[in-house]
């Protein structure tokens, strides 16, 4: 058994910028919901809509800072935030560059295509040479294309 490789995923900017604005917008939100002294506004109330605001932020979050890929001697596991996925490795058939945004656990246009099961998955390991080496050494029968 060989020791998992972990990549973390690249993080494009203008998606960075993004994501954190979506927090901001959600931690603002508590400073409507504390500020509300109306009398059908209750403390419960506050307290839920405040972890709504806080729960809201630190998922957008997790999915900015929290993607990560590890190749493992069967599988490779993609990790979004709280989600994981296991993809065996003699299921992929293709590994290619696809360009584009395309929505999946990936922060940036600089994507792989891994086809797996008739299904295609979008990843953006930070290092695509050593993601893809440290894949084929697992797996030797999957097709490359287009990465050197």
């Amino acid at each position: 058994m060989g020791t998992p490789q972990k990549f973390p995923s690249k993080i494009d900017l203008w998606l960075a910028l993004v994501r954190w604005v979506i927090a901001l917008f959600f931690l603002y939100q508590l400073t409507f919901i504390w500020s509300d002294n109306s009398i059908y506004v209750g403390l419960l109330l506050k307290i839920v809509l405040s972890a709504v605001a806080v729960g809201g932020a630190a998922l957008d979050l997790s999915t900015l800072y929290g993607i990560s890929y590890s190749v493992e001697d069967r599988y490779l596991v993609v990790r979004s935030g709280f989600l994981r996925r296991r993809i065996a490795l003699d299921s992929i058939t293709l590994i290619e560059p696809s360009s584009g945004f395309t929505f999946g656990p990936s922060c940036s246009s600089d994507q792989l295509e891994i086809n797996h099961r008739g299904r295609s998955l979008f990843i953006s390991p930070k290092d695509k040479r050593q993601f893809v080496t440290a894949i084929k050494s697992r797996a030797p029968q999957i097709r490359i294309v287009g990465i050197d």
